[in-house]
């Protein structure tokens, strides 16, 4: 029998390591929030129904806070690396960190003035966290659109998994040798979010980054 072209196996081959990445990461994305759901009964049990109750709602505004600050870059990241490459991926993904950033900047000062003009309402620590943990949360999101696009799917699927993990290890702690508060628990997200977006950070920095790619106006990519 004649055998196929080597090419079009190798097309095959890059297919089925596309597709097994993209399962990879949904299979991540699972884990992640099944992580996350186990740790539901422990946190209604520890924090009892009131402070379970402020929780939930501090997580129904960080949602909302997640897509503002995000501002729609995570789903172009994909696409950019995709279309164009690396340069005009790690470009885009500077610029949406960068405008994160602002974004993120300017809700902190909002948090301010509302704790001080109403501090029963949103206490001071509390209205920070919930801008961190929104800030956070955005990033990872875009982090692993960026990895999904540079198709670097061990890093994607190991940092949204330690993501969740170490959220959970830190709340324990915290709980167990502090106090079993929604801003305890906000705080664990936040210190998690950090440590994981540092290991990004590191490892992007490895890369070669030429200075002319340093341009990172979100209007040059987009």
């Amino acid at each position: 029998h004649a055998t196929k072209p080597d090419g079009t196996f190798s097309s095959r081959l890059l297919g089925n390591r596309r597709a097994l990445g993209a399962v990879s990461l949904v299979v991540a994305d699972v884990a992640a929030k099944t992580i996350g759901l186990l740790i539901t009964p422990y946190l209604a049990n520890r924090m009892g129904p009131a402070e379970f109750g402020v929780l939930n709602l501090y997580l129904s505004v960080i949602q909302i806070l997640t897509f503002v600050i995000s501002v729609g870059g995570a789903p172009l990241l994909a696409v950019e690396y995709i279309r164009s490459g690396y340069t005009a991926a790690r470009r885009l993904r500077a610029a949406n960190l960068r405008l994160s950033m602002a974004i993120s900047v300017v809700l902190i000062a909002i948090s301010l003035a509302m704790s001080w003009f109403t501090p029963s309402a949103v206490p001071l620590a509390s209205g920070v966290l919930i801008v961190a943990v929104g800030y956070v949360q955005a990033l990872n999101i875009m982090e692993l659109s960026y990895y999904r696009g540079a198709q670097t799917y061990r890093l994607a699927v190991t940092g949204q998994i330690a993501f969740a993990a170490s959220s959970v290890l830190l709340t324990v702690l915290i709980f167990e040798f502090e106090s079993p508060t929604a801003t305890n628990r906000l705080l664990s997200i936040a210190l998690a979010g950090a440590v994981i977006q540092t290991a990004y950070a590191l490892e992007l920095r490895r890369k070669y980054y030429a200075a002319p790619d340093k341009a990172t106006r979100r209007s040059y990519t987009v």
